[in-house]
Formats: structure tokens, C-alpha cells, sequence
């Protein structure tokens, strides 16, 4: 159970740091969403399985991290398995990451521009579950994200 609620194994918890949100490029070797931006996906059911994730995949230590909230599960279609996915919103005191694990590449981003690679000339950014085959996948990343993002 994280903060009161029932939370399912699953988690993407984002990233904070002031005003930038930390994104993650997964592997293009990952079985599951090659080359697509995430926050730090992980499986558990307490802060502290939420806080450890993060710190093992973005090198910052546990110190620099506060867990702030979660927000809804949601159950997505994932090859035709139903996954309950619950957003957690991170605050860490450091900028410093180093990818680990699943992950390649880290940014760090305006909250506003999370679809987007290059707003200017409209180069979106693939992000987790837009590669699913069902209607707006393309916006449940962000809508995980805006369910926890305030604070």
C-alpha cells in the first residue's frame, strides 16, 4: 500500500527536479517498448520499492529522493493483457543520472513539452504506450503523469 491507497504491482513513478521532469529512453533491445521515452518503471507495492527502482535505474541516491504521491492505476491492453498501472510522482534533489538497467538515455524536460522532441517543427516524442493499438495512446502517458504532477 503506498499513501493510503491500494496500488496495484506495477508503477511508473516520475521523476521531479524543481520544475523539470526526468525521462528515461528505454533500450532498443527492451522487449516491450524499444526506443520509446518512460518515467522509471518498476514492479512493488511500497515507497520504498518505488524509491529503490528509481534509485537503481538513474544512479541518485536514495537520500536525494522523497516520494510525493500516487495517483490511480490505470489498466492498460499490453498484448492483450490487462495491466494496472499506477502513477508516483519522485522529488529528487539532484539533477545527476546515470541510466541504468532498461534505460539508455536520460533528459530532463519541461513537463509541457513531454510530447515533444522539437515543439518548433513539431517532432513529437514517443513516449510509454504510444505504441499500442488502441484510441489516444498516444496521451496516456501524459495523463498518468498530470494525475500525480501537482504538489
Amino acid at each position: 500500500m503506498i499513501g493510503g491507497i491500494e496500488m496495484t504491482d506495477a508503477f511508473i513513478a516520475f521523476v521531479r527536479h524543481e520544475q523539470e521532469l526526468l525521462l528515461l529512453r528505454r533500450s532498443a533491445a527492451d522487449p516491450d517498448s524499444a526506443d520509446l521515452w518512460d518515467g522509471v518503471y518498476g514492479i512493488g507495492d511500497t515507497e520504498e520499492d518505488v524509491l529503490n527502482r528509481v534509485s537503481e535505474c538513474t544512479g541518485i541516491p536514495m537520500e536525494d529522493l522523497e516520494y510525493v504521491r500516487d495517483g490511480p492505476a490505470l489498466g492498460i491492453d499490453i498484448d492483450g493483457r490487462l495491466q494496472d498501472i499506477a502513477p508516483c510522482l519522485v522529488v529528487s534533489t539532484s539533477k545527476e543520472v546515470t541510466p541504468a538497467g532498461r534505460y539508455t538515455e536520460a533528459e530532463w524536460v519541461d513537463p509541457g513539452n513531454i510530447g515533444w522532441e522539437d515543439r518548433e517543427n513539431s517532432k513529437p516524442r514517443f513516449c510509454m504506450f504510444s505504441n499500442l493499438e488502441m484510441e489516444d495512446s498516444d496521451k496516456l502517458f501524459r495523463e498518468m503523469y498530470g494525475s500525480v504532477a501537482a504538489y
